[in-house]
């Protein structure tokens, strides 16, 4: 499973105009707080409008030090060793971002839910 730093670290990695889509073409748009764990993030896989690196590099550095809304109530404060997740909001679909790699100009962001991943 991968935290904040580690998504972090690698967009920085990433050209800066570079789109970022998920491993099956979804487009990540938003960040809440997990249904699954209220403690963890959820970077959502609905979105609409292609995203850069720099874009989504800017969202997930101002989370650190937020607090975030549980989905049924209380709230949670993130840091960088907060795990994030790929769920749309309300969902529990148990979707971990296992890492990222940049092909042809695209950073590829990598998740399995079933705690095997083959390349």
């Amino acid at each position: 499973m991968a935290n904040l730093k580690e998504l972090i670290e690698w967009l920085k990695k990433c050209p800066p105009n570079a789109d970022v889509k998920f491993s099956n073409n979804d487009i990540p748009e938003r960040i809440s707080s997990w249904r699954g764990d209220y403690s963890k993030l959820a970077l959502s896989h609905d979105g609409t409008i292609n995203i850069t690196a720099e874009n989504l590099l800017v969202k997930l550095q101002d989370c650190v030090g937020c607090d975030f809304d549980g989905y049924k109530g209380g709230e949670y404060t993130a840091d960088l060793d907060t795990v994030i997740m790929c769920d749309n909001y309300g969902d529990y679909e148990d979707n971990h971002i296992i890492g990222g790699k940049f092909i042809n100009n695209t950073a590829i962001i990598f998740t399995s839910n079933n705690g095997f991943w083959e390349i």
